[in-house]
């Protein structure tokens, strides 16, 4: 939610842990063509991930927002490929992040 640019330039944050029927959204974001992002955020996406981020569509009724208006994804460290062609065709995006720490030279 600190650093919305590194998913999508021109994101705003909407808000965080929002409940639906089903499912909590992590975090909600909305893009320049009012588009409404509702992010998963796991270290590792498994099955139910994938499984609660399409329970996310209740949100649509709940905020009155057209479903062609709503965007679904998950950020993570890490996804088997299997799963990341779920997300695929389920319309799911994924966002794969990674941190790197570097080495001071000796």
């Amino acid at each position: 939610s600190t650093f919305p640019e590194l998913i999508e330039e021109g994101l705003e944050f909407i808000d965080t842990e929002v409940e639906t029927e089903g499912a909590r959204i992590d975090v909600v974001f909305k893009n320049k063509n009012d588009e409404h992002l509702l992010i998963e955020i796991e270290i590792e996406a498994r099955d139910n991930a994938i499984g609660q981020v399409q329970r996310f569509i209740t949100y649509s009724d709940k905020y009155n927002i057209p479903r062609e208006k709503i965007r679904l994804g998950i950020v993570c460290a890490r996804m088997a490929e299997s799963r990341l062609n779920a997300c695929i065709g389920a319309g799911i995006e994924v966002y794969v992040l990674s941190l790197k720490k570097e080495r001071p030279d000796t």
